[in-house]
């Protein structure tokens, strides 16, 4: 039986400032800003302006935990920043291909304005967001793979799984990337709803 995260459900209408987001998904103030400047991961939210800062939606400090993750496997922020646009906005794209998301090697549309620009919708309306972000299982949980090829090559897709043992139907390849995405995001929660007890 699938269920919402009750604290994502409390928290997915509200916005954090960047304090807040670099201490829920572990990370500092000059990883959050590398991630969007220089390797180009799209966040839901919108910038103010000049003197402005910004405040962050769920599903970006979602993506942005993720992003760290990838990055710390990988070892490539330009890779991870455009598998996870990729990822994210397959929502935007009609005729999405089940749970293996046609990647950017092969269509290239995350950097489409039109698609980029449609992102903002899921501040407003998270639960459009894949069910990775929001749907917790027990002993269930969701699960991010590439090969390693795909990033050495620069090409491929994230491939969205569920459960620990389907980690062993993907034994035939030599290297690869799993994110265990429900731990992350659990631990994400618990993060933003002590950051809310303590302020």
């Amino acid at each position: 039986m699938t269920y919402p995260s009750e604290a994502a459900d409390n928290l997915k209408h509200m916005r954090f400032p960047a304090s807040t987001v670099c201490e829920a998904a572990e990370v500092t103030s000059s990883m959050l800003e590398n991630f969007a400047l220089k390797a180009g991961l799209v966040l839901c939210s919108q910038s103010p302006g000049r003197g402005r800062a910004r405040q962050y939606c769920l599903i970006d400090i979602y993506q942005i935990r993720i992003m760290a993750e990838l990055v710390a496997l990988t070892g490539n922020a330009r890779w991870s920043a455009t598998a996870l646009n990729d990822y994210l906005g397959q929502v935007f794209v009609p005729g999405r291909i089940g749970a293996i998301k046609i990647g950017f090697a092969t269509l290239g549309w995350s950097g489409e304005p039109e698609i980029r620009n449609q992102f903002g919708d899921l501040c407003l309306n998270p639960d459009r967001a894949p069910p990775l972000y929001l749907e917790r299982i027990p002993f269930s949980p969701w699960l991010l793979w590439t090969s390693k090829r795909c990033v050495d090559r620069f090409e491929g897709q994230l491939i969205e799984l569920r459960g620990e043992v389907l980690l062993e139907n993907l034994a035939f390849e030599n290297a690869g990337y799993f994110v265990n995405v429900s731990r992350l995001l659990d631990e994400v929660d618990r993060r933003l709803l002590d950051a809310m007890q303590e302020g």
